[in-house]
């Protein structure tokens, strides 16, 4: 990029200077006509040039990396010189090493986020950040919502791709809904306005489009599809239920009512008569609502009770909403898991996290995870694990360490022991934190 700029001034200074030659009778007011102009495409092409070095660099490596001291967060360089001391950012565990976000506190206690270019520490600017967390994935590309314009939108700094809304909302939420087989799909968004007012959204290629506005007394939960076989369990989001503000009475005779509405007016779900209790009836108020639920297309295909047993029959598949479906018992992120089982990894042909067996008493055997270091076939341990945590991080396509060492002042750091992100087996960390803590087993990779 740097040989382009300096090639582009270099055009640009022969080509105004072989015109001038060319046409030397010109008056001197034109000159400086030339002149001024001269200046006005290098201002334009700085500024260009300025933006375009926002952009994320995919062949670069990082240059500042986060860290963690007594819980607080900071931004080492990759030759161990603090960046950033700890505290005065929030840094969420970042999901690569391309872009970072970063947390900031404001005056008024509120704290605001923004993107860091891992590769040279400057702001991307994509606008406000509303949310810290990412809102839609597509591929390997993370959307976040961002403030721009006066207007949300999606935007990453994986690409120039944005998808922009018509105002300000202050949520987005995003659903990709199958249809039953769960084949087909369609990218569905639901915002909310400062006034609690709520609108459904769906992808269409390259942009988002409005498909209904619902008014904040009604509201809107996904349902989800639950297929159990015993050997395989699959559960995704096949439809949108817009439930009633209140509970279904009696059953009266039928009556339809069409709902009025002037151009441009949020549009509420169909008015309909209450249905007949089912004999499974629940006194709960949020089992007697009835619900207009629509596919995956958004299209209403019909109106029941927001129960399981009501929407199952209508769906014609196991069918409940998202809050109905049990939670699964997760194991955690970290590479060990409390199952009984053995975690043991070979990282590569230098390291590997190994279970082994320690005598710690008068015939007292204990098993424990190690860090360690194979060296001309015998294993060397680095560092037990009982006191430590260790998590895997990703870059692209390579896997990382993460180490949480818990003493009296817990410490996070990054460790790639393959080199291909990181300096090879470095803790990335100031060496003064490494030092403070008396981390002796992590000496010998201290960064120089």
């Amino acid at each position: 990029m740097a040989g382009f700029y300096f090639w582009g001034l270099y055009s640009i200074e022969n080509l105004v200077t072989h015109s001038i030659s060319a046409t030397s009778f010109i008056f001197d007011a034109s000159k400086k006509t030339i002149m001024r102009y001269l200046c006005l495409v290098i201002s334009s092409f700085l500024i260009y040039t300025a933006a375009f070095a926002q952009s994320i660099n995919f062949n670069a490596r990082p240059l500042y990396v986060p860290f963690s001291f007594d819980s607080k967060t900071g931004l080492t360089d990759t030759l161990g010189n603090e960046f950033v001391a700890p505290g005065k950012y929030y840094i969420p565990t970042p999901t690569n090493f391309y872009y970072y976000i970063i947390g900031e506190d404001g005056k008024d206690n509120k704290t605001s986020y923004w993107f860091m270019n891992a590769a040279t520490g400057k702001k991307i600017d994509l606008g406000s950040l509303a949310d810290n967390e990412p809102v839609y994935k597509s591929g390997d590309t993370l959307f976040y919502h961002c403030i721009k314009n006066q207007k949300s939108t999606l935007a990453s700094p994986y690409t120039n791709t944005v998808y922009s809304f018509d105002k300000i909302y202050n949520d987005i939420e995003y659903f990709k809904m199958y249809d039953l087989a769960g084949a087909a799909s369609r990218s569905v968004f639901i915002t909310q306005d400062k006034n609690y007012d709520k609108e459904i959204w769906h992808l269409d290629g390259s942009r988002v489009v409005k498909a209904s506005q619902i008014a904040k007394e009604y509201k809107i939960e996904p349902v989800r599809t639950v297929i159990d076989t015993g050997y395989t369990y699959r559960s995704y989001f096949t439809g949108l239920a817009v439930r009633t503000p209140k509970p279904v009475k009696k059953a009266a005779p039928p009556k339809t009512v069409t709902a009025k509405r002037k151009p441009g007016s949020k549009l509420p779900p169909p008015i309909l008569p209450p249905l007949p209790r089912e004999e499974s009836f629940s006194p709960s108020q949020e089992d007697s609502m009835y619900a207009n639920i629509y596919n995956y297309e958004l299209k209403l295909i019909g109106t029941t009770y927001a129960t399981k047993p009501s929407l199952t029959k209508l769906m014609k598949q196991k069918s409940m909403l998202s809050d109905q479906v049990p939670a699964l018992v997760s194991a955690g992120r970290g590479i060990i898991k409390m199952t009984g089982d053995d975690y043991s990894t070979d990282l590569n042909d230098e390291f590997a996290i190994k279970k082994l067996t320690k005598k710690v008493g008068n015939g007292v055997y204990r098993e424990s995870y190690f860090f360690v270091q194979k060296k001309d076939g015998t294993i060397n341990e680095i560092t037990p694990l009982r006191e430590s945590s260790v998590y895997w991080a990703y870059h692209a396509s390579y896997k990382l360490l993460n180490f949480s060492f818990y003493d009296y002042k817990r410490m996070e750091a990054y460790f790639d022991y393959n080199g291909e992100v990181l300096p090879k087996s470095k803790l990335i960390i100031p060496r003064k934190y490494i030092e403070e803590v008396q981390l002796k087993d992590m000496y010998p990779f201290i960064l120089k």
